[in-house]
């Protein structure tokens, strides 16, 4: 079962003039491209519940109900903390050495 989580792109419907909450949406979508392996592609279903909410809180239709850009950048960071095993989620990490 994959998760149902949904992002409206910004290709054809970008306002004039681009505001901080635009760019917010656009990580959501990015993120969740990323995750999906493609453009619009299901989040896999063993996402992060973390990760997840993330994705949907930047996605919100209503630009005001996003969150700031300091909320994401230390939503992130603790994330980057955290054990997340990027590869459980289908990236293909390399070994390092």
């Amino acid at each position: 079962e994959r998760m149902a989580v949904k992002l409206d792109g910004f290709a054809g419907d970008r306002p004039a003039a681009a505001t901080p909450a635009d760019d917010l949406h656009a990580l959501g979508t990015l993120l969740a491209d990323l995750l999906a392996g493609r453009p619009d592609g299901p989040v896999p279903d063993d996402t992060p519940p973390a990760v997840a909410d993330l994705i949907v809180a930047l996605g919100d239709r209503d630009p005001a109900r996003r969150p700031a850009a300091t909320v994401v950048a230390e939503r992130l960071a603790l994330l980057c903390e955290t054990d997340f095993d990027l590869g459980a989620v289908g990236f293909d990490v390399p070994a390092s050495g």
